[in-house]
């Protein structure tokens, strides 16, 4: 069996087609032709993809079988069930960003070394995971903003 992601919306619905909300175990089986994006059932191989293609609140880790078209980061299923889900929150939004950010900081940082707004967005965000209040949360909003106008920056310097 393979085992991929998808985020589904509340109430175990999926963001388009008309299959109904999903329940733990169930198999679905879509009948017909499938096409990425509009006919049969869709996930990715990581979180991070699947997220960016729905934004929903939960999270949902599936198993397919059958046919299926796969292009890019995207997979598309004539069968799936979900095996486990878990309701997604900011928090995890957040530990995820902080991970992808530790990733590449070194890099950052060796193309612009006197430029420390990515690595106080990191500890930033680290400050509101652990003490998730407004002042925190301000903090860390700022601080990303400032890391995002660094990476531009950075990016157009590369050119």
């Amino acid at each position: 069996m393979i085992t991929l992601y998808k985020f589904l919306l509340d109430g175990m619905r999926p963001s388009s087609g008309d299959s109904g909300p999903w329940k733990v175990g169930e198999w679905k089986e879509h009948k017909g032709d499938l096409n990425l994006c509009s006919r049969g059932f869709h996930a990715s191989k990581n979180i991070l993809d699947a997220l960016s293609y729905v934004k929903g609140p939960i999270l949902a880790e599936v198993e397919v079988r059958g046919k299926h078209e796969e292009q890019g980061n995207k997979e598309c299923w004539s069968e799936m069930r979900i095996k486990k889900a878990w309701k997604w929150k900011k928090e995890d939004s957040t530990v995820l960003s902080i991970f992808a950010a530790k990733l590449v900081i070194k890099n950052y940082e060796k193309l612009c070394p006197d430029d420390d707004r990515p690595r106080k967005a990191i500890e930033a965000a680290e400050a509101w995971l652990k003490n998730p209040c407004e002042k925190t949360e301000s903090a860390a909003q700022a601080a990303a903003w400032s890391a995002e106008s660094a990476a531009q920056s950075a990016a157009w310097s590369a050119e």
